[in-house]
């Protein structure tokens, strides 16, 4: 017979240092390589935060943002249940006499017509089945 119970404290002995090591890291105490590596990399993000806050403040003005954000961009063309234009009247139009999202999909499906993911295709045949929930 096999006596388990001084294995199991043998065992126990082994993982000794281990548990040593976390009760250093949970109590907050790390070893002195990764509180190096930890003031490195906080000295890092300091310079980056430093070097990078002028010329964000400079070509990124947030109040500028804000002016821009606050205006009115888009009006009903005669009541609020009317379709809705841009106040700067339309920005591009790639596609003479295309102004709808409809008339975009039409055109570029006749424009690619011979693509296999677009245009229009003949209907080979029809599957009707009675589903299980009638």
């Amino acid at each position: 017979m096999v006596d388990r119970g001084s294995h199991f404290q043998q065992t126990n002995e082994d993982h000794g240092d281990s548990k040593e090591t976390i009760d250093k890291l949970v109590k907050g105490t790390s070893p002195l390589w990764i509180q190096l590596i930890i003031l490195l990399l906080r000295a890092w993000f300091f310079i980056y935060d430093c070097l990078n806050y002028i010329p964000y403040e400079l070509f990124n003005s947030p109040t500028a943002k804000l002016k821009r954000s606050e205006r009115i961009k888009a009006r009903p063309i005669k009541g609020p249940d009317n379709p809705w234009i841009n106040v700067d009247g339309p920005l591009t139009e790639d596609f003479p006499g295309v102004d709808t999202v409809d008339k975009l999909f039409t055109y570029v499906a006749k424009l690619y017509d011979d693509k296999p993911a677009l245009g229009t295709r003949e209907l080979l045949e029809v599957y009707e089945e009675k589903q299980t929930n009638g």
